[in-house]
Order: C-alpha cells, then sequence, then structure tokens
C-alpha cells in the first residue's frame, strides 16, 4: 500500500525536530512595537442548528457573526498587562503558529493492490518494492483479496447470482450487466440541507445503498488504511491528560457516480456524533474517466485522482494486459477531517464506485507509533524558547489560542480526545512545558453591534444552554448570561490571544423581542486556554494550581 500526503506536510521527523538547540526569537526595539489589529475571518465551518431552532440574530442583525474587532489595540492592552518585550515576542510567536498550522496534514491517501489468485507473490513483491512516485509516500505490504459486493434486490425473485459484484470488473458481458443490476437496485443520493435530507441533481448526482442493503468482504483494518489514518490524521494525547487513541471505522454508503454527468458540488460533512473526526472514500477498481476528488482547508487543496486516464499517465510500461499494468487492480482511497471541503468533479464516462466510511476516534489498549507526535513537532521548539526567555511574561497570565478545526464543541461531552492537527499540537506543547492548558467556548455575545460584543470566556460546561430569560432590552441581558456557566477566574482580556477567532458553534439560544417575539441564539468559539507560570531565577515556576 502506497500512502499520499500533501507536499507540504511530511511528518516532522523525530531527529530533526528534536534539536538541543531551541529556535531562536528576535526581540525587536521594545519602544515601538508594530501595532497589529485582528483580521476579520469569514465563518467556514458547518451550521449546526437544528432546522427550525434558531432565527436571526434580533434587533437588526440579520446573521450570526463571526467577525471579531476589538475596540481596544490588543498590543496596548498586553503591553499594559505584562511589557512591551511580551506584546513583540507574542506579535513573533502568533505569526509562527499561524504559518505552522498551513503544514499539518488534513488529509491522506493511497492505493492497496488486489492480489489476484494466480499473481499474489507477484503483487506482494510489488507492493514492497515501494514503486511511488511521491517522496511522501509510505510503502507496506498490504494487498487486498478482489472486493465484492453483493445487495438485496428489490425483485425477490432475482436470483443470487445477479445480485453480485466483484472488483476488478472485467470486460465480459456479465460483469456490465451486474453493473446495470446494481444500478437498478440503488437510490438516488441525497444531501444534508437545514436538517432535511434532499435530492437535487445539480448539486449531487449520484446513486447509494445503505449498508442494511449490501454486504462487502472488504476490509479498512486489514488492508492496513485504518493503521495509516491513525498515525496520520489522529496522534496520541500525551501529558496529564494521556490517552491512547485509535480509529474506529464506520462503513456508511455504497455510492456509484456514473458518467457522463455523476458530481457532487463543494460541501462540508455533518459528524454523526462528538468522537467523529473524518471520513474515508474507498474507490473500487472500475473504469472511469473524471471524478477527481478535491479536499480543501485554510485555503489548501488536495486532488485524489483515481480514473482509468490518470492510472494510466501515472503507470510504468503497460503489461501484456495493456496501458496500466496492475494499476487496474488497485483499490485507492483518501481520509480526511470532517470539517474539511470535498468535491467530486463530474465523472465523464464509466462508473466510480467508492464505499464511505465514518471514522471515529476511540479509546485504545495498545501502544501504536505516531508518524505525528505533537512533541517532535518544529512548533514546540518556538514555544519553549518562548517560554524560556525570561522577559516574556514574568510574572506569568495567559495566553488563549482559537482551534483551526471545527469540533462539535458546545456538546456535553468534547473533550481533549477530539482535537486535530496543530490544535492537538498546542494542547500537548505547552502542558508538556510545563503550563496549565484547558479548553473554553468562547461565547460572543453581540446581540446589539459585533464592534460593542462582549466576549465571555465559558466555564468546563461546554453544552448548549437554552435560557429561560426573555430579551426586551440590554437590561435583560445580564440575566441570560448569568445562567450560562462562566469560567470565574479569568476575563476575555486578560487573555493575550495568538491568532483569530474562525469557525462557531451555537452556545446559548435565548427569546429576543422585535416586532414580535422569535428565538435566536448567541454563537460561542473553541479555545485552547494556556496558563503561564511566573518566571524566577531559575527558569519558569511550576504551576501553583494546574489550570485545566
Amino acid at each position: 500500500m502506497t500512502v499520499e500526503t500533501e507536499d507540504v506536510a511530511a511528518p516532522p521527523s523525530i531527529a530533526s525536530s528534536m534539536s538541543n538547540t531551541p529556535p531562536q526569537l528576535t526581540l525587536p526595539q521594545p519602544t515601538s512595537p508594530t501595532p497589529t489589529s485582528p483580521a476579520e475571518e469569514e465563518n467556514d465551518g458547518v451550521d449546526q442548528v437544528a432546522d427550525g431552532e434558531v432565527e436571526d440574530d434580533p434587533l437588526g442583525s440579520d446573521e450570526a457573526s463571526t467577525d471579531f474587532t476589538d475596540p481596544a489595540d490588543p498590543q496596548e492592552r498586553i503591553i499594559e498587562m505584562h511589557n512591551p518585550e511580551t506584546a513583540a515576542l507574542l506579535a513573533q510567536v502568533s505569526q509562527i503558529m499561524n504559518a505552522s498550522h498551513q503544514d499539518f496534514s488534513f488529509a491522506c491517501g493511497g492505493s492497496v493492490p488486489i492480489a489476484l489468485p494466480a499473481e499474489t507473490s507477484e503483487t506482494e513483491s510489488q507492493s514492497s518494492s515501494g514503486s511511488s512516485s511521491s517522496s511522501h509516500e509510505i510503502a507496506t505490504t498490504a494487498a487486498s483479496n478482489p472486493v465484492t459486493i453483493r445487495w438485496d434486490p428489490r425483485d425477490p425473485s432475482t436470483p443470487a447470482a445477479r445480485c453480485k459484484l466483484t472488483f476488478p470488473l472485467d470486460s465480459s458481458g456479465d460483469e456490465h450487466q451486474a453493473m446495470d443490476g446494481l444500478l437498478a437496485n440503488m437510490l438516488p443520493a441525497t444531501f444534508g440541507l437545514g436538517g432535511k435530507d434532499v435530492y437535487d441533481e445539480s448539486y449531487r448526482k449520484a446513486a447509494k445503498l445503505d449498508p442494511s442493503s449490501f454486504s462487502t468482504n472488504f476490509s479498512p483494518y486489514e488492508t492496513g488504511i485504518i493503521a495509516t489514518v491513525a498515525q496520520m490524521l489522529l496522534p496520541d494525547i500525551e501529558g496529564d491528560f494521556a490517552v491512547r487513541r485509535a480509529v474506529k471505522a464506520e462503513l456508511y454508503k455504497l455510492n456509484v457516480y456514473e458518467g457522463p454527468s455523476g458530481h457532487f458540488h463543494a460541501h462540508v460533512d455533518t459528524p454523526r456524533s462528538r468522537s467523529q473526526f473524518g471520513s474515508l472514500v474507498v474507490c473500487l477498481p472500475a473504469a472511469h474517466e473524471g471524478g477527481m476528488l478535491e479536499v480543501r482547508h485554510n485555503g489548501k487543496a488536495m486532488q485524489f485522482d483515481w480514473s482509468s486516464t490518470a492510472s494510466n499517465n501515472n503507470s510504468d510500461e503497460g503489461d501484456d494486459n495493456g496501458g496500466g499494468g496492475d494499476l487496474a487492480a488497485t483499490i485507492k482511497w483518501a481520509a480526511f477531517y470532517s470539517d474539511c471541503e470535498h468535491e467530486v468533479f463530474e465523472v465523464r464516462a464509466g462508473h466510480r464506485v467508492t464505499l464511505t466510511y465514518n471514522l471515529y476516534a476511540v479509546s485504545a489498549d495498545t501502544t501504536r507509533y505516531d508518524a505525528v507526535r505533537a512533541i517532535t513537532s518544529p512548533l514546540v521548539g518556538h514555544m519553549n524558547a518562548l517560554l524560556d526567555n525570561k522577559d516574556f511574561m514574568p510574572e506569568g497570565g495567559y495566553l488563549g489560542f482559537y482551534t483551526t478545526h471545527a469540533y462539535a464543541h458546545t456538546s456535553d461531552d468534547f473533550d481533549p480526545s477530539s482535537l486535530k492537527g496543530v490544535d492537538m499540537v498546542i494542547w500537548q506543547g505547552f502542558q508538556r512545558l510545563g503550563c496549565g492548558v484547558c479548553l473554553r467556548p468562547i461565547l460572543n455575545a453581540d446581540c446589539w453591534n459585533p464592534e460593542d460584543a462582549e466576549l465571555i470566556v465559558g466555564g468546563e460546561d461546554f453544552s448548549m444552554h437554552i435560557s429561560e430569560c426573555e430579551l426586551r432590552d440590554r437590561r435583560d441581558l445580564e440575566g441570560i448570561l448569568d445562567e450560562w456557566d462562566k469560567d470565574e477566574d479569568i476575563k476575555h482580556d486578560d487573555i493575550a490571544w495568538l491568532n483569530e477567532p474562525g469557525n462557531t458553534q451555537t452556545q446559548l439560544i435565548y427569546t429576543a423581542y422585535g416586532n414580535e417575539a422569535f428565538a435566536t441564539a448567541f454563537y460561542s468559539w473553541c479555545s485552547i486556554i494556556i496558563g503561564v507560570p511566573p518566571h524566577g531565577d531559575e527558569g519558569r515556576m511550576a504551576l501553583a494550581e494546574p489550570y485545566a
């Protein structure tokens, strides 16, 4: 099996990232720090509000705003709380962190050869030789048996022999007839919109079967796919909250995109539960043209082209079977985080047949190697250099980091085991360096004007709250906020923020009055709050109390 990752996101090597020399942070002249102002960011997350529960914001706000404009210069506030050196160092580290999160993989993919009965040893030999074209591919010796799909016919009189397909497909008329039979027993694929399943061929044109209507002998565990996904996208949690995580794959759908015109416009999947962190798409070997999968996150994109044309162009000289060599007997796959936008481009000809799995993070009883262990990330070196500097927060204080991935953070059981990518590195890195860390929602109480919004640090209870109070004027706001679980020890303005907020979720639902009563809501961002200990004569002191 070969595994592909994006070109700039190769897992950091342990040797290169554990250097004895920490990165140097250059301190500008403290008398003239460069002012910065938070940039407005558009919310690209998924609306998690149940259909019909929440209407527009009250008193003239026509949409749930995720823009954040702090009326005070954040650097001036940091200088007032700490010193000019802290403000200058934070500006540098903030730039490093905002750049670093681009270097973490949000998707990975690869291929698994199918060991045909007469070619088992030859296929395994080719697989172990690592004939990948990318320096970021990981070769394994895993192989799959031919993949069989069986389905339940709508007509009970249909013989079972006509309700089976085995991949790779051959060119016989029987296989074409079986494919036609499969399509005849499938339903049009829908998509979620506003809490409902919608059928619209202009947005998505494909056929589907639910797991209750078909079976398959394919296992993503036995072929090594799940182990690879766990290493690339789900590193373990270390430190005081150590958790060994494993991946549970749950078969979700069988889809067929038929050419011409099969497609699925850009969309973001809705997680089925708090523990769902991603999706896996397995493409079975069936001839087709087009149908490239593109996955996007934070302005970057990865393409997975599994078409027959791409296989032929990327293969060595063909064998006696023509053109594509043994790539015609290869399973292709891609896995990506749930908050990634993705799109299936038009299938121009043939049949693009895929198995889709929901991926869940679960506790693991066994230890495994993690290709992206957070403590080995170069970003942790920058954190260490920051904390070693005696001019940085000499009296201690709080840092804040808004998570870069979207989570179901307003669920009552949200915890660090859900963190992904750079968010996990921030959590583990600062914890391992002696800081206290905790997850907290940041409520954006912006019922009149976003520029006058009251930003409130939440407590340990992340769950969405429905207020019994009614908002008629500003005097009612305090009563609504008093019902919500707030952190009584720390205020938003006490925190030096390292980045700008992004994805929001509905946090506090209440009744407002305009011309008539209607339900509306305050939204929150998910954040990691870091408690930085004071700096003493012998370095950073231990925290008097863990902040978590």
